[in-house]
């Protein structure tokens, strides 16, 4: 097999926040953080969310919960133990907001975006053009160009970004013309600068047309709050354009507006014929209409009309990534390597600099496949990666936080079972890592079985499902048959008709009408799988498959009658038709793979040679076969004969994981390795839940060491990361097997380890169900889902018994 190779996609992007505010949040505040995100790449998109009594309205979770914030800052009236129960959120650190919210935001500053070939990019007919109000400028409506169109002082330093515009500055002397150069300067308003390129996850409304639309919110001064956050957050549903969609004024603010006819010019030639829709969430409905009239009296020229939809949220039916800058691709050499990191360019050529966010992906590729290497929440990838901090992204991607200080760091790539370990000891709560009370985990001997028993497969769970999950192998691997006292094929004939037919006995007998067979049609003798010791022949292959064909004559026979109901089988012809299927069989299906097996060493080719002075009949392999040998048992000279047939040898690891050995019963149950197998690979092959990553840990074992207890010694059976969800649970041969105390330590897992899943798999029998109740309501971390499995019963996988059934009549 070829040796995988690593690769890292790594993608620069802007830091984004979400900010959860009360009923107690002023407007001052509200229009702090709207002015501070304004200064930052990226920043129009980050939401300011109300929350009520803890809570966000369900409509708004289905809004952000695609959103992935970086930081989450909240009100201080909010109980953040609330706020951290959400699944959606997973941020670095959670920040409470203060007077001083500028002082905890990092990023990028949006004037770097000033160049000519974003501006042209954003398709934009601007002149090049920027109105500043200079600092200490006070005027009535101010804060209604600084919050719909950026309006700021010029600061020191950012001539470095204007050198290419022509620079307004408002005074107090000319803040009555600021209307009048909106309308005739046409210039580029710095509050787009703050959702360009930005990476975000917008939504598409089911009535789309509303979200298009200009309006004109206008808000009460003494109750501006929720019309504040609808400007703000209408921006989510509205991806990057150089049209303004939205304006918010005050109440007063409005009316100043009506006095200057510019601002009617401005409005005129920005709509290009549509019109404006007037909203409030803090003025009645009479009142508003009244406020439309007037200014329609004013203003002839644009038409002013009541916002028709007026539900917020919007409800939504898609969702669209924005701004992704496409990743570079580097090759990892080894576990550990340098990895170069691209800088941020924006547009064609610009390259911004600061602080912002590294998304690194890693990916694991062989023979025209991939696999995903994802970390589930609250892993610890601090020194496992790399050393710098971030956090796990909602993709359970690694997000570094950075900046153009870094050109590179040294980076690991993890194994399956290092990501797991670490898992399971560290939970990485942003600003809190929780060290659980677990010693480092080791390998289990069931552990260390089933470890080389998936190495002999190549990692590859579709053909450890193909094996172990075909009745026709796995039979000869636990060295079981349904067949120990062979198979007959009678004739039957009725004593109320000449017709006769042939079936597998034993033969039912009717009470209604005497059925007698006349004569053994074919008998074949037993199987030669029980007993065998993992050893057995090619020709003891072709006699199980015929036992199996002949057994299954019947259903073979429907296959005929499929086609047509009246269709009348000969009993000769359907004879040769089985034995050329078996044919067929071991040439299509059955040497391929044996070949597999032997090539693998899952199988080892050798000979019987049997000893005329002992009586064994030993098994010796290729390497041990000489012309004169010693014997394995007597230890005299023995020599093979010249006819003597190949035999087969199974490796003990394939016997080791699916035989029971301490059993005697007359069939061989299942090893709890069996069960772990086919559920490891249950979970691999489950295309609605695992799509392009799946990491898993042979069981591990460990002690659990808490403040005033005894110390107990466990292990976890299944142990897997399915696209990043991870999943711990218990392997059973027998649901009964899950007794109170399995119960209660399962408990314990999910309460601590505080895994996605938490999954009871076992082959046969019945879970408790008052058992399982009391399991659910034992586990309080709410995110923990708890699921059984029972293992698919084993069926043939190919040729004309392909899907039969798997047992025997009669048997349990």
């Amino acid at each position: 097999m070829t040796e995988p190779k690593t690769f890292c996609y790594t993608s620069p992007r802007n830091f984004r926040y979400l900010f959860l505010v009360d009923d107690q949040v002023t407007k001052e505040l509200v229009c702090k953080i709207i002015l501070t995100n304004y200064r930052y790449w990226g920043g129009r998109y980050n939401p300011i969310i109300p929350t009520q009594h803890n809570e966000i309205d369900p409509a708004y979770i289905n809004l952000i919960q695609h959103q992935d914030p970086d930081y989450v800052f909240y009100a201080p009236g909010i109980d953040l133990a609330v706020i951290k129960g959400y699944w959606f959120l997973n941020p670095r650190k959670y920040i409470e907001i203060n007077e001083r919210v500028g002082n905890d935001m990092e990023g990028v500053e949006a004037n770097q975006l000033l160049q000519e070939d974003v501006i042209n990019n954003f398709g934009t007919s601007s002149n090049r053009t920027l109105i500043y109000i200079n600092e200490g400028v006070s005027f009535p409506t101010k804060q209604f160009y600084q919050l719909n169109f950026g309006v700021t002082p010029f600061y020191m330093g950012e001539d470095r970004y204007t050198k290419n515009f022509v620079i307004i500055k408002i005074t107090q002397e000319n803040f009555g013309e600021i209307n009048k150069y909106l309308h005739e300067e046409k210039p580029f308003f710095k509050s787009h600068l703050s959702e360009l390129n930005a990476n975000a996850t917008t939504v598409r409304a089911k009535n789309e047309w509303a979200t298009k639309q200009l309006e004109f919110i206008i808000y009460d001064d003494e109750n501006s709050v929720n019309d504040l956050l609808y400007f703000w957050n209408r921006q989510l549903y509205q991806q990057p354009d150089n049209r303004i969609k939205q304006l918010i004024a005050s109440r007063n603010e409005f009316e100043q507006l009506l006095l200057d006819r510019s601002f009617e010019g401005f409005l005129y030639e920005m709509l290009y014929g549509a019109s404006v829709y007037v909203v409030s969430k803090s003025i009645p409905d009479g009142e508003l209409n009244l406020l439309i009239g007037k200014i329609q009296e004013q203003y002839k020229f644009v038409n002013f009309l009541p916002v028709q939809e007026k539900t917020f949220p919007y409800p939504f039916f898609q969702t669209i990534m924005i701004g992704a800058i496409h990743p570079i691709k580097n090759l990892l050499l080894g576990t550990q390597d340098y990895l170069k990191l691209p800088k941020p360019v924006i547009g064609d050529t610009t390259t911004i600099s600061g602080n912002y966010v590294f998304d690194i992906e890693l990916v694991k590729e062989t023979n025209r496949k991939s696999n995903r290497i994802k970390f589930p929440n609250f892993t610890e990838f601090f020194h496992m990666v790399c050393q710098q901090e971030g956090r796990i992204n909602r993709n359970n991607n690694i997000c570094l936080f950075l900046g153009d200080a870094y050109i590179g760091i040294d980076a690991k790539v993890p194994s399956a079972l290092e990501i797991i370990r670490m898992r399971l000891m560290v939970r990485n709560e942003g600003q809190e890592r929780v060290q659980l009370p677990i010693t480092y985990p080791v390998l289990s001997n069931a552990g260390q079985r089933l470890s080389a028993f998936i190495k002999l497969f190549e990692n590859n769970w579709q053909l450890i499902d193909d094996f172990t999950g075909d009745k026709f192998w796995l039979d000869l691997f636990m060295g079981n048959s349904e067949f120990k006292d062979g198979v007959i094929v009678a004739e039957k004939v009725s004593t109320t008709s000449n017709e006769s037919e042939s079936v597998a006995l034993p033969v039912p007998v009717d009470k209604k009408e005497e059925v007698l067979p006349i004569k053994n049609r074919h008998e074949f003798e037993a199987s030669k799988y029980p007993g065998n010791k993992g050893i057995f022949s090619y020709k003891d292959l072709l006699h199980e498959r015929t036992l199996i064909y002949f057994h299954h004559r019947e259903d073979i026979k429907n296959l005929f009658k499929r086609e047509s109901a009246d269709f009348e089988v000969d009993e000769d012809y359907l004879d040769d038709f089985i034995r050329r299927n078996i044919t067929e069989d071991l040439k299509t299906h059955i040497d391929g793979d044996l070949q597999y097996l032997v090539e693998r060493d899952a199988m080892f080719i050798g000979m019987k040679v049997k000893c005329f002075q002992c009586g064994s009949n030993s098994w010796y392999s290729l390497n041990e076969l000489q012309n004169k040998m010693n014997c394995k048992g007597c230890l005299n000279q023995v020599i093979p004969k010249f006819n003597s047939h190949l035999y087969y040898k199974l490796n003990d690891v394939l016997i080791n994981n699916l035989v029971e050995a301490s059993s005697n019963a007359r069939r061989k149950p299942y090893h709890g390795n069996y069960v772990v197998l086919r559920t490891l690979a249950w979970l691999k092959n489950d295309s609605r839940n695992c799509h392009d990553s799946f990491l898993y840990a042979p069981c591990l074992e460990f002690e659990v060491r808490e403040a005033n207890e005894e110390p107990w010694t466990t292990d976890i059976d299944i142990l897997a990361i399915q696209d990043g969800k991870l999943i711990i649970g218990e392997a059973k041969s027998n649901a009964k097997q899950f007794n109170t105390e399995v119960m209660k330590q399962l408990a314990w897992f999910g309460n601590n380890i505080r895994p996605d899943m938490l999954i009871l798999a076992y082959d046969g029998g019945t879970i408790d169900a008052g058992k399982l109740d009391k399991l659910r309501k034992a586990v309080t971390y709410e995110h923990c889902k708890i699921v059984t499995h029972q293992v698919g019963q084993p069926w043939y996988r190919s040729g004309r018994i392909f899907g039969l059934p798997h047992k025997m009549e009669g048997m349990e």
